[in-house]
């Protein structure tokens, strides 16, 4: 059954995007910067001439990427600028894109916070460069937020994140499909953050972003889907699940994620509808239908696949197909050839009433697993089942002789029970002794009479034995008495 929580297609979203959303986000041109008029302003601010001297100086480190110096005499000057003046927000804005190039996000946010409060007192910048620092700002804390192990410190940078992401949303005059699926990404790792305790506030959100983004062209992108999928694979709405999965399915018929997700969610409305044994048998033919169809594309073919589609033929109720497949793959190597596949295929055929072909199987598969004695223990009961007690005791016989049983108590017991039966006494005695060194001898209330029968049954042989002998004895006497 798929997990719902664990889902590959739900783990594989978390913190997904933090590198695209960083990657390329920031043209850092650091020229100086020209007077920008804020929206508000009666007069376009400007630089001081100290500091317009002091940042051509910089502006030759940053061409040469010495992002080191340049960020030491940046901060040599920020002493001595006033504290709130539009010098201040520019030297900080600066400050800020060094750290982002030299991959220090920590000490990104500290300048840029200050920057963009002291430009939304004072009206210093435009809102395109506001908007900047803003988007900025969200894309930081995101990724800082799958840098850190403490679940309070990583939810306080997802909430910073989402405050930003959110207020470049409100505020950007052309909102993007690529802002809208970062904070529907944002929100959905947030929700999700503790997989033991879902934040449905939250994940609401996450899937109203979603929902919008999905309208902003005709054509949205996956992420919006895969989104939605995580966040319908958590509430276990595996109907509408299915419905978005095919819906992908037509856009990427090669995406092996999406057919193994739809797949098993048809399989875990199966088992919701257990109860009903039409609807469920129901739900497992699509969910086969499914891999058939990830099959013919040439995909969901490995022997794990390849088992998977026979077993859900089992849980189907569909044996006779399950046989012809589990068989037809144990044989070519299509699906993998271990002691439980044989074993669960001798099963199906005995289900099936196909004796014959179960002992085949497990025959087959004693030879390729000789150590085993399991295989030679069920082949044993077959025959026991087909009143072949000889067999059934040769094969048991064969078991309590190689080096693995899973429970020996049983197969010694067995033994002992065919031996008597065969009147095999002294055989059967030594594996009844054998069978009682096990725990599971005290706890077996049959196990004392089949003991207590096999003592009884060499007494009465030993007192047959010696009646015997005595009229042996008896006639011969009698024979030498004789003229």
């Amino acid at each position: 059954m798929m997990p719902s929580q664990n889902s590959a297609v739900t783990r594989s979203l978390s913190w997904s995007l933090r590198a695209g959303l960083l990657a390329g986000a920031f043209a850092l041109a650091f020229a100086l910067p020209p007077p920008a008029r804020a929206e508000n302003a009666d007069e376009p601010p400007s630089l001081a001439d100290d500091t317009s001297d002091a940042l051509e100086k910089v502006q030759p480190l940053i061409d040469a990427k010495n992002w080191t110096a340049a960020l030491g005499l940046v901060n040599g000057l920020l002493p001595t600028l006033d504290k709130t003046s539009y010098d201040m927000v520019v030297v900080e804005d600066i400050k800020a894109r060094i750290y982002l190039q030299m991959d220090d996000l920590a000490d990104v946010v500290d300048p840029w916070e200050q920057a963009l409060a002291l430009s939304d007192q004072h009206h210093y910048f435009s809102r395109r460069n506001t908007l900047d620092i803003v988007d900025g700002l969200g894309r930081v804390y995101y990724q800082l937020s799958g840098t850190v192990k403490d679940p309070d410190l990583q939810k306080d940078y997802l909430n910073k994140s989402i405050l930003y992401m959110k207020r470049w949303l409100d505020n950007s005059p052309k909102p993007t499909e690529d802002a809208e699926l970062g904070y529907a990404e944002v929100l959905y790792n947030k929700a999700t953050a503790n997989l033991a305790n879902i934040d449905q506030d939250t994940l609401n959100q996450a899937l109203d972003a979603v929902h919008k983004g999905l309208l902003m062209s005709t054509h949205p992108k996956d992420g919006f889907y895969q989104v939605l999928i995580a966040a319908l694979q958590l509430r276990g709405d595996y109907q509408n699940l299915t419905k978005y999965l095919e819906l992908l399915l037509t856009r990427d018929p090669n995406n092996k994620g999406y057919w193994e997700v739809l797949m098993r969610t048809y399989m875990n409305l199966a088992a919701a509808a257990e109860k009903t044994p039409s609807k469920s048998r129901a739900y497992f033919a699509r969910a086969i239908n499914t891999l058939e169809r990830a099959q013919a594309l040439g995909l969901l073919k490995s022997p794990a696949d390849n088992l998977n589609l026979a077993s859900m033929y089992y849980e189907a109720g569909q044996f006779g197909k399950f046989t012809e497949l589990l068989d037809s793959g144990l044989t070519s190597g299509a699906i993998q050839s271990t002691v439980d596949n044989w074993s669960h295929l001798a099963y199906c055929y005995q289900l099936v009433g196909d004796n014959a072909s179960a002992l085949d199987a497990l025959k087959r598969a004693e030879a390729i697993f000789p150590n085993d004695g399991d295989l030679d223990f069920k082949i044993a009961q077959i025959y026991s089942q087909l009143d072949n007690d000889i067999q059934a005791y040769t094969y048991t016989a064969g078991a309590v002789a190689k080096p693995h049983l899973d429970k020996p108590y049983q197969v010694y017991v067995f033994l002992a029970y065919n031996a008597y039966q065969l009147k095999k006494f002294d055989e059967a005695k030594a594996a009844g002794d054998k069978a009682a060194t096990y725990p599971e001898a005290k706890k077996d209330k049959e196990f004392p009479r089949l003991r207590s029968a096999i003592d009884e049954a060499i007494v009465a042989r030993a007192a047959a034995a010696d009646a015997k002998a005595a009229k042996e004895k008896a006639a011969a006497a009698q024979d030498g008495d004789s003229p």
